[in-house]
């Protein structure tokens, strides 16, 4: 297993935190499902997200090889076997290092729970934000970056994974679930 150092952790949590500060979850239908991924990498993010501190030069690139937003391969293969889209970022002329790569996947019943069995045993807990006890976060120790899950029940899984800066997941990640609402307004 993988280790945190704790002043790394600590940022993410802490950034995480202030972002369920602004987190106002809602009520859902309990038989709703997610049917909606945006289509293009431009619809993923709203254009505030890049007024982020760190973020403010970065574009949308193609990586040379598949990039995901999970850096464990069986991951990978789920999220390749689901309706899924990829995105990624990075700094103009500096893809090799500066970068962060979204991907949200459209589950199929049983993917929670087995997805939730990995997390527990890897030693991995969740917590939520906001007050919403329904979307579970998780911090995935990777050694490539930074790795944020976000699990919702119903059926849609979140996740990014940043090479760049320490503090962006929350703040990115609270941008692209707001995205998510928005594409369907039925489930929140």
């Amino acid at each position: 297993m993988i280790t945190i150092p704790r002043g790394i952790r600590a940022l993410v949590t802490a950034t995480l935190v202030v972002v369920a500060l602004i987190v106002t979850p809602t009520a859902a239908g309990a038989a709703a499902t997610y049917t909606s991924l945006p289509t293009k990498c431009g619809a993923v993010l709203p254009a505030r997200t890049f007024t982020l501190p760190g973020l403010t030069t970065y574009t949308p690139y193609s990586p040379p090889s598949p990039l995901y937003g999970v850096s464990d391969p069986a991951h990978q293969a789920l999220i390749l076997s689901r309706p899924n889209i990829t995105c990624s970022w990075a700094v103009p002329g500096e893809t090799h290092k500066l970068r962060f790569t979204i991907t949200e996947t459209i589950l199929k019943s049983g993917d929670v729970s087995t997805l939730r069995t990995w997390y527990a045993a890897h030693g991995i807990s969740p917590f939520s934000v906001g007050g919403d006890t329904l979307n579970l976060w998780y911090v995935v120790p990777t050694p490539i970056g930074n790795e944020v899950h976000v699990l919702f029940p119903r059926g849609y899984w979140y996740t990014i994974l940043d090479k760049s800066t320490p503090y962006t997941p929350g703040a990115i990640t609270q941008d692209a679930i707001d995205k998510i609402y928005a594409l369907n307004p039925g489930l929140f």
